[in-house]
């Protein structure tokens, strides 16, 4: 969000504006409150889902996997069908997009795509396995195996309990007050 619109909101003032952050690309509105110090705070009021908002292309969906995995996966993919986890983990997760669908075989395949050239995989298998993928500098798919377990400990929370801060310096969302866990926005 450009800190311009705050410098031209009066204190007291409102804006309203669709945000995306990962997850799935659909987007939020976002209504935040300008106060005198020239810092907006606000909450997630609704998703912006009528269609993917611009500058957010579709990843490309990868074929079948024919390397051994890396490892099972703590978390089963089809959890990332929930559309309010999915919701969390763009907020959460801002710069990490993640998809879903069904492959050939019937298995429910989770994709997600950060923005250093990482990728991960993870297939949701009837067997109870769950093997996973990762590829690039980093594991990605143990980032989003740790936001849903976040979720998951902090009661499934839906983008309505999370409250976004915009400030001179920086951007930032916060859950459960103050003292609660904060996630830095790229600005």
């Amino acid at each position: 969000m450009p800190y311009a619109w705050l410098e031209q909101t009066r204190p007291g003032g409102r804006i309203l504006t669709p945000w995306v952050g990962g997850g799935d690309g659909r987007g939020h509105l976002l209504a935040l409150d300008v106060d005198d110090t020239g810092t907006a705070t606000g909450r997630f009021v609704g998703d912006s889902a009528f269609m993917t908002l611009t500058g957010h292309d579709d990843p490309t969906w990868t074929g079948p996997c024919t390397e051994r995995p890396d490892r099972d996966s703590a978390v089963d993919p089809a959890e990332l069908a929930d559309p309010t986890l999915l919701s969390v983990l763009g907020i959460v997760l801002p710069d990490v997009r993640i998809a879903t669908h069904v492959d050939e075989a019937g298995h429910l395949r989770a994709q997600a795509w950060g923005p250093d050239a990482t990728y991960a995989m993870a297939v949701s298998d009837p067997d109870g396995d769950h093997p996973a993928w990762t590829w690039g500098p980093h594991d990605l798919w143990a980032h989003v195996e740790t936001a849903a377990a976040w979720w998951h400990t902090a009661g499934r929370p839906g983008s309505g309990d999370f409250v976004y801060t915009v400030t001179s310096q920086r951007q930032f969302v916060t859950f459960g007050g103050a003292d609660g866990p904060r996630w830095d926005v790229p600005v």
